[in-house]
């Protein structure tokens, strides 16, 4: 969820896709980039390196030439190499990446990746009529179903542009969020999008009642108003705004010497004391991973659901502002010589595109979903009394059934603080 400390929680809250961070490239003066175009269009990217080189290559995600793949007859390569045209763009070459690779004396250096991204016209299909409980968030979704985002859009109530209500009534693209419903947000809405391809029109009406009833879907309204993951969102981070404006940081720390005369051991108590300090960056990023926390555990507590909730990119960045986690926004460089000859110690770089892969401290990829109690970080079994969890036995008694050692006893006269001492200076040289 959040590539660093402030992440180190497993969840079972999904991401709908993790957003890359690509390293900046100083030894590149031009570089392919992300272009959004329509069908049937061409693109252009252009590559030029301000180190020398003997050869420069095209590759298709990065990996193989792409003269030697099946995008081949859609290519024209021209000025040298140095630029190429993809198209015409049909359907299948959404999300398809380019990128160049030139031979120098430090090795094959890559760029960065240029991914085609394709527009589609813009496509709602709301409900006619949809029902809100007065004094109850809602979410008014519009169901925005083109998957490709507008590029601008606007709302309006009523035939009067619509500005939203500070924080209690925000909106974006698919719908509007609103924290507490009031009497006069009844009215009809409407969206305009737009984007490359095209330009959507869609509308809907929100009534507003006291109370729920079934005779509210017999007479074409909306079923019984839900928490959504989205709206869910909004309410956990207006929360937690709420709470970091009324709790204070308290990080400055003082030490009070008392006047006697052992005032020196005193004295080395207290440097010993701030020596155990971690660094303030990492204390940032422990508070932010407590907030990231919190603000899940508040989600899955709205919705009600312990699996199958997919946060969004967008409201995760949202997150991550609120909380502070500034590791998804770090740039790397890359490019630099020291970086190209030397692998770096805590594994940044190691891959060019991703500089943030399998780096210290980010989570590993998963083969299977995340599966906890909590739906967050309590490991299975961690309360056997959970009504809606089975009991689990314990991780030691599954390792001394299955895994059994048929080595020789310890001749070597080794104890535990052998391997212990190991482990300590495995991980910190691994920083694990």
């Amino acid at each position: 969820i959040c590539p660093a400390n402030c992440s180190g929680v497993g969840t079972d809250v999904l991401v709908d896709s993790r957003v890359p961070l690509r390293c900046s490239s100083p030894g590149w003066e031009e570089t392919p980039y992300d272009i959004s175009t329509v069908l049937s269009s061409y693109v252009y990217f252009n590559c030029r390196s301000s180190m020398e080189y003997t050869e420069m290559l095209w590759l298709a995600e990065g990996r193989e030439d792409i003269m030697t793949t099946q995008l081949a007859s859609k290519v024209t390569l021209y000025n040298g190499n140095s630029s190429l045209r993809y198209g015409p763009i049909g359907i299948d070459d959404d999300g398809t990446a380019i990128g160049c690779e030139v031979s120098t004396d430090y090795g094959k250096l890559p760029s960065s990746l240029g991914r085609i991204s394709i527009q589609f016209h813009p496509t709602y299909s709301p409900k006619t009529i949809q029902v809100a409980i007065i004094g109850q968030p809602y979410e008014f979704d519009f169901n925005y179903t083109s998957g490709t985002p507008p590029t601008s859009f606007k709302w309006a109530k009523n035939g009067v542009p619509f500005h939203g209500d500070g924080e209690r009534v925000t909106f974006d693209h698919a719908g509007i969020i609103f924290t507490r419903v009031l009497q006069h947000d009844a009215g009809q809405y409407q969206v305009t999008a737009k984007n490359t391809a095209g330009e959507a029109i869609a509308k809907s009406t929100l009534r507003v009642v006291y109370w729920y009833s079934e005779s509210h879907v017999q007479t074409g309204s909306s079923a019984r108003p839900t928490f959504t993951s989205k709206l869910a969102v909004t309410i956990a981070l207006q929360q937690e705004q709420q709470r970091k404006t009324t709790v204070s940081a308290g990080n400055s720390v003082s030490f009070h010497i008392p006047r006697h005369n052992d005032s020196t051991n005193y004295a080395i108590q207290v440097i010993r004391r701030l020596l155990k300090r971690a660094s303030e960056e990492s204390q940032q990023q422990g508070r932010a991973r407590l907030r990231t926390e919190r603000i899940l555990r508040k989600v899955l507590q709205l919705v009600g659901l312990y699996y199958n909730i997919t946060v969004n990119d967008q409201d995760m960045m949202k997150i991550h502002s609120l909380t502070n986690c500034t590791a998804v926004q770090k740039t790397f460089n890359c490019y630099t010589k020291a970086v190209l000859k030397y692998r770096t110690f805590d594994g940044t770089c190691n891959n060019f595109f991703y500089p943030l892969n399998g780096a210290a401290p980010v989570p590993f990829a998963r083969l299977l979903p995340a599966q906890y109690q909590d739906g967050i970080s309590l490991p299975v079994g961690h309360n056997q009394e959970d009504q809606f969890a089975p009991p689990w036995p314990s991780p030691r008694l599954i390792s001394s059934k299955i895994v059994k050692s048929f080595a020789p006893p310890n001749r070597a006269g080794l104890t535990h603080m052998f391997m212990q001492w190991g482990q300590f200076l495995d991980h910190d040289l691994d920083i694990a």
